[in-house]
């Protein structure tokens, strides 16, 4: 706060009785002192020097302040600088004019400055009231982050707890096909809890950057699931804002996708490449992963479709549908939903 506002508050919050001393004071010592150091006992109307008292009483006192200081003045002028001087007489009949055309004037100024003055303070609440409440939503603002960040991190935990007792039981059962589908399903809780831990810094209130997300998604698979393999994870995905709901969905399709494969689509070591494509089309998107395997991720041996059936019910979620094409040269999956989700994505492509 600047030093000037902090004394006109100060002023602004006196009682009325001291405003009006002050105002005296200002006319009474400081106009004479004014008046005495600059024209000394010269004569003349010298009326100038009452204006300033007037300015300030109005624009820093108020409540009338300015008014008494117009009214004093005039009667000081009439009593000591008018002659004859302590009578309500006037030598000249133009003394009497040029008193008062000081005091019409005066008092416009007053009352102007006390306008001024009013509106001002009214102004200087109403941006206190508007900080106060900006503090109190950002304050809200940062409990909520201190919240939804512990919620995270209690719901990764949560999730790790799980997979870690699923990989638990998966050891304990003898039948091979149920651990098989126990290590898988604690693989999708483990992915699951990915997919939100970099959702996170995003807020689930938000919009999310698919590019950029998706991107680091791939990122991630190829760090954790292809290692030093040889297969090359690219993504060409357009930049745009989804809803964080949506972008979970996206997200958790991509995932169960490349993991196929990567698990079932390169056997004993072989190299290739797998493709993300996440673009517009027509009225909707289309989200396509691509590889150039061996095009048997739908009939990969031990596989129960369970993956299949995942990635059918999330393309349903997004109100859109799943296609799968195997050949010999690899194995296409497509998911196409209409753009009714808010997604809003730019002619930007960025090449993984």
């Amino acid at each position: 706060m600047p030093a000037w506002f902090a004394i006109a508050r100060r002023l602004h919050n006196l009682p009325t009785w001291a405003r009006y001393a002050i105002a005296t004071l200002l006319v009474l010592i400081v106009t004479f002192l004014m008046r005495y150091t600059v024209v000394h006992d010269a004569p003349g109307y010298h009326f100038i020097f009452f204006v300033p008292p007037v300015i300030l009483s109005s624009l820093f006192l108020a409540q009338g302040s300015g008014i008494w200081a117009v009214l004093l003045s005039t009667a000081v002028i009439k009593a000591f600088l008018l002659a004859p001087v302590f009578t309500l007489e006037f030598a000249r009949g133009e003394d009497f004019w040029t008193l008062v055309l000081f005091l019409g004037t005066g008092l416009v100024t007053a009352l102007s400055g006390e306008a001024l003055h009013k509106a001002f303070f009214q102004l200087a609440d109403a941006n206190s009231k508007l900080t106060a409440a900006y503090d109190r939503i950002a304050a809200s603002e940062r409990e909520k982050e201190i919240l939804l960040h512990d919620l995270t991190h209690r719901f990764k935990n949560d999730l790790a707890n799980l997979t870690a007792i699923l990989r638990l039981q998966a050891r304990d059962v003898a039948d091979p096909s149920a651990r098989t589908e126990l290590i898988a399903a604690s693989e999708r809780v483990h992915v699951m809890g990915r997919v939100h831990q970099r959702l996170a810094r995003f807020g689930q209130g938000s919009m999310v950057d698919m590019r950029e997300f998706l991107t680091d998604l791939c990122e991630d698979l190829r760090i954790g699931m292809i290692g030093s393999r040889p297969i090359a994870l690219q993504a060409e995905v357009e930049a745009g804002q989804f809803p964080f709901a949506q972008a979970i969905t996206i997200g958790l399709i991509v995932n169960e996708l490349v993991t196929n494969a990567v698990k079932y689509a390169f056997p004993d070591g072989r190299p290739g490449t797998i493709t993300v494509d996440f673009t517009r089309s027509g009225q909707g998107f289309c989200l396509t992963v691509v590889d150039d395997g061996v095009g048997q991720s739908a009939s990969a041996p031990g596989s129960t479709g369970l993956g299949q059936r995942l990635i059918q019910s999330m393309a349903r979620q997004l109100g859109g549908g799943y296609e799968a094409q195997s050949h010999d040269g690899g194995r296409r999956c497509t998911i196409y939903f209409p753009a009714t989700a808010g997604g809003r994505p730019r002619k930007v492509v960025n090449a993984g």
